[in-house]
């Protein structure tokens, strides 16, 4: 357990160089307090911390988490269903961010009163229709960085997204991945990519986040494919000249 003192909100700050995960509750006793998280990995590519937090602090008030700061490596952040953070910031070019489950399993719901999104990624787990990461802004979730610093990461397995996407009529589609208030500035950003042979637009609407995941055609993976070999070969004459 961690245990907070009363009034004023602590901060812990992961350093991490290597993959660790930590299993704890938070409670308070006294005034409400908050604690402050922030990922500042002291190795960007390999620090990646797992942090799960369930309820029931022994003796204690379970506390709410404060601002989330997202700097360099990975934070995956697990939050029991009575838990919510004040503030969620993405800012690093080398920062990941993903729910988690609170006790196991990589499936899970991260809720925040509000947020914005400067740089680095957003990591989506999904293992079927209804088994998949959600992050919930009670308000609104701002773009404060430029589109090309910015970018999603979906983990599948992908023979099961290619079942949901035949079960959905050549398109599986989920419209609530990210839940915002209306007005914020994420609305409208357009992200595309392409992740196991499995296409994926994500589009930030009014008040949410929608994915729509399909298999290309044939015809645009030989064209792909095509436009490719070109290159390669335009390359390989501009070497021997």
């Amino acid at each position: 357990m961690i245990s907070l003192g009363t009034g004023m909100a602590s901060t812990m700050t992961f350093t991490n160089s290597a993959q660790r995960e930590a299993k704890t509750t938070i409670g308070y006793t006294g005034d409400e307090t908050t604690l402050n998280v922030t990922m500042r990995a002291s190795d960007a590519k390999n620090g990646y911390q797992i942090l799960r937090i369930s309820s029931g602090a022994y003796g204690a008030t379970d506390a709410n988490l404060g601002d989330v700061i997202i700097d360099t490596g990975r934070l995956d952040l697990g939050m029991h269903s009575g838990m919510k953070g004040n503030y969620l910031s993405i800012a690093g070019v080398d920062g990941v961010f993903s729910a988690t489950a609170s006790d196991s399993g990589n499936i899970g719901a991260a809720t925040f009163e509000n947020g914005e999104w400067y740089a680095g990624k957003i990591a989506i787990d999904i293992e079927g229709e209804l088994a998949y990461d959600k992050i919930v802004f009670n308000g609104r979730f701002e773009k404060t960085g430029s589109d090309r610093d910015m970018g999603f990461e979906f983990v599948f397995d992908a023979y099961t997204m290619r079942e949901l996407i035949s079960a959905g009529g050549g398109e599986f589609i989920l419209e609530d991945v990210i839940t915002y208030e209306t007005g914020s500035s994420m609305a409208g950003t357009v992200f595309e990519g392409n992740t196991s042979g499995i296409q994926w637009e994500a589009v930030f609407g009014d008040t949410s986040l929608s994915v729509s995941f399909t298999v290309p055609e044939p015809a645009a993976v030989a064209a792909v494919l095509g436009a490719i070999s070109l290159a390669f070969a335009a390359l390989r004459r501009g070497k021997r000249a």
